[in-house]
């Protein structure tokens, strides 16, 4: 089923991110295991270096981001909220340009190509109009209590 792009929520309301680390802006399309989310570039953006431009390395947040807006998408399905998840790696990832443009809007495309919970792949890539600026293979996880991600983390 496709939903208009009008009747989506806010990406805030799908994601555990808040404030200024909310990096995308909203979404264009979902449809199943795939979420096309939008980035505007004329906003401020917390990873954009001291001219204003954002570093390719930011991609994989962008990803990252795009991968929770769909989780967040299908929780809300279920009636729950957001869950933090991590990031475990990626493969083939490549980033094609050293710096994202500072004007248009640049589209995530995620399309999840394994899932055993509470592990997911995904495969992303990063376009602006017909280029391609970044793409790799995402893995993730969610595990079942956010709790186990705040021990993680404490033990670092």
């Amino acid at each position: 089923m496709l939903i208009k792009p009008e009747f989506f929520p806010n990406i805030v309301d799908l994601v555990p991110h808040t404030g200024e680390m909310v990096m995308l802006h909203r979404v264009v399309s979902w449809h199943g295991r795939e979420v096309v989310v939008a980035v505007d570039l004329t906003r401020p953006n917390v990873m954009a270096d001291k001219n204003g431009r954002i570093p390719g390395y930011v991609a994989l947040e962008f990803m990252a981001q795009g991968i929770a807006v769909a989780g967040g998408l299908e929780r809300r399905a279920q009636g729950k909220g957001p869950m933090i998840g991590l990031v475990l790696g990626a493969r083939k990832f490549q980033v094609l340009v050293s710096h994202f443009p500072t004007e248009g809007e640049m589209h995530v495309h995620v399309r999840e190509t394994f899932a055993q919970n509470p592990v997911a792949v995904c495969d992303a890539s990063i376009t602006l109009g017909n280029e391609c600026l970044a793409r790799g293979e995402i893995k993730v996880t969610q595990p079942d209590s956010e709790e186990i991600i705040r021990k993680l983390l404490r033990e670092r």
